[in-house]
């Protein structure tokens, strides 16, 4: 399929990267207060090999075997995670496993409305032990990134596309709304924008073009207001306003 068909071709992934690189580096001269200006060799060689690897991937088929693709999924799930849970990055990994197994063997697009609400379960479950809300409470949030809230999150996300998927409308609006509000009481923009796009490219799959710029409109919104409550609640007094607190999270990668 041409990309000047597909609004969500896999391209759009290299469009959005490299727009995200340019205001993230303009914003280093904006925020000039916060950061100091020019490009270092690193940043320029990372934005590089990024999309190198992204434009070599999208023209050579590897052919990789699913017991050799799983394998490495693992491997980066403890490669990526192990810093931060320690050995109990491996009990993700074994987590990881059984998604996989699960979306393989269709258990999500069968049982998607029990995944769905053990997902929910999950994401309360641990919001109960932490004993506060994550939004409210900026000392917890980052303890708030558990096995159980990772295993949560993930069944609720792909469990929240079958929803819209199979489901008959209006009940198939009650999967993203409630998932939006769930994740916005952890207080992570990241999570909810990934909800967000995923809603859209779902809606957009199934013809509904309207419903995708709408949510994906109101995502907008309140990820910017969301991201404005976060910096409010922080002990840090801050003289941005909502857009350029929003800009300054793009710089702050680089």
């Amino acid at each position: 399929m041409k990309f000047k068909d597909e609004l969500f071709s896999p391209y759009i992934f290299l469009i959005g990267f490299i727009i995200f690189c340019i205001i993230g580096l303009t914003g280093k001269n904006y925020f000039g207060e916060y950061y100091k200006s020019g490009i270092s060799f690193y940043t320029v060689s990372y934005i590089f090999l990024i999309i190198s690897a992204f434009i070599v991937g999208s023209k050579i088929n590897l052919n990789i075997k699913e017991n050799y693709l799983a394998g490495i999924i693992l491997f980066l799930v403890v490669f990526f995670t192990f810093k931060r849970f320690g050995y109990y990055s491996i009990i993700l990994s074994l987590l990881a496993l059984m998604i996989i197994i699960m979306v393989k063997k269709n258990y999500f697009s069968i049982y998607y409305k029990e995944m769905y609400i053990i997902g929910l379960l999950l994401c309360f479950l641990n919001i109960l032990i932490l004993g506060k809300l994550p939004l409210l409470n900026p000392e917890i949030r980052e303890l708030s990134l558990t096995p159980l809230f990772v295993l949560g999150y993930t069944f609720v996300l792909v469990s929240n596309n079958f929803g819209i998927l199979k489901s008959k409308y209006p009940y198939y609006l009650i999967f993203p709304i409630v998932s939006l509000l769930l994740f916005i009481l952890y207080g992570f923009r990241t999570y909810v924008i990934l909800l967000i796009i995923s809603t859209m490219i779902t809606f957009y799959q199934v013809g509904n073009k309207q419903k995708t710029f709408y949510f994906g409109l109101v995502g907008s919104i309140i990820t910017i207001v969301l991201g404005y409550i976060t910096v409010l609640l922080l002990p840090q007094n801050w003289k941005l306003n909502p857009f350029e607190l929003l800009w300054y999270r793009f710089t702050f990668t680089f």
